[in-house]
């Protein structure tokens, strides 16, 4: 076999196998949207960058965890100070199965409907923040869903589509329980309701 035929050889099979360069653009547009709206609050978001080379996989951005593929899975951001609101943009991470804002009180918006578009979300922790109005109707569809954490939000409410849900009175002030069927493998469900 000749050398150009070796090195044909070793294209070919390069281009076939999945590897990842950095950080899907789509993940870092994302991100970088968060940090916009959460700039000049006292949160503390170490290695988080507006540069147009960020990498937030690459260079490992606080709270972030990704896939072998570069893809943003995990976003831990509990307990850092956020203030204002969720923007839309976090519906772009396709890829993210997990998603914990909790214990930031000063997010003091309403839940961004666009959090329903995280077909592959698992876990999702919203306790301990200041959201009101409805909980998106977007967010009882997420098929993956096993655990959704909203207590302590109390002004926070049910849309009247979650009462397949829930059997609970809208005016209990706690409970905890957890809800099976066809669409919903286990879902932990913690809510406050007023």
């Amino acid at each position: 076999m000749a050398t150009g035929d070796i090195f044909l050889s070793v294209i070919v099979l390069c281009l076939g196998l999945p590897f990842a360069v950095g950080t899907s653009s789509s993940d870092v547009a994302a991100l970088q949207e968060l940090l916009r709206a959460w700039q000049g609050t006292s949160a503390v978001f170490e290695g988080w960058t507006l540069r147009e080379d960020a990498d937030p996989c690459g260079s490992r951005w606080k709270g972030i965890v990704c896939s072998p593929t570069q893809s943003v899975i995990n976003l831990h951001l509990n307990d850092a100070n956020l203030s204002g609101g969720v923007p839309a943009a976090i519906g772009a991470l396709a890829e993210l199965t997990f998603l914990d804002l909790s214990g930031n009180p000063m997010l003091k918006s309403t839940i961004p409907k666009q959090i329903g578009l995280l077909h592959r979300l698992k876990h999702l922790k919203l306790s301990g923040c200041n959201f009101h109005g409805r909980v998106p109707q977007e967010i009882y569809e997420l098929i993956e869903l096993e655990y959704l954490d909203l207590s302590n939000n109390p002004h926070l409410s049910l849309d009247e589509d979650a009462e397949y849900l829930t059997s609970l009175p809208q005016e209990a002030i706690k409970h905890v329980f957890t809800i099976s069927g066809d669409s919903m493998r286990r879902l932990t469900v913690n809510l406050v309701l007023q």
